[in-house]
């Protein structure tokens, strides 16, 4: 696999999108990428909530769930979870950085998103 892999190239040479895949390389993510990928992010919503009960502590299953939100507009969702994020990652670290990515793609004009 590909999980342990992190050497530069590959960073560079991997979307944000597919980034989060191989982060979240599990059952979960693959099923919330075809869910996504067909317009059914309320399928993908639901099977990640359940990985968060699963896993409350995953940064990961966070950061795919912002993706959800983001694309759906939502938010108020979108804020409660990069919450719960802020608070996991002390707002430092790769995981923070993409949540913010995520946050300015969806909403450019704020400030909070500002890199």
């Amino acid at each position: 696999t590909r999980s342990g892999d992190s050497d530069e190239q590959d960073r560079d040479g991997v979307g944000e999108h597919e980034r989060l895949a191989i982060v979240l390389s599990e059952p979960v993510a693959e099923e919330a990428e075809v869910y996504l990928a067909y317009g059914r992010d309320p399928q993908a919503e639901e099977i990640l909530l359940d990985a968060l009960k699963q896993n409350p502590r995953r940064a990961a299953i966070y950061l795919k769930l912002l993706e959800v939100y983001a694309k759906r507009g939502d938010r108020a969702k979108f804020d409660q979870y990069l919450r719960t994020l802020s608070e996991l990652t002390g707002e430092q670290g790769p995981d923070w950085t993409m949540a913010l990515a995520i946050g300015q793609r969806a909403w450019p004009q704020d400030e909070r998103f500002a890199t």
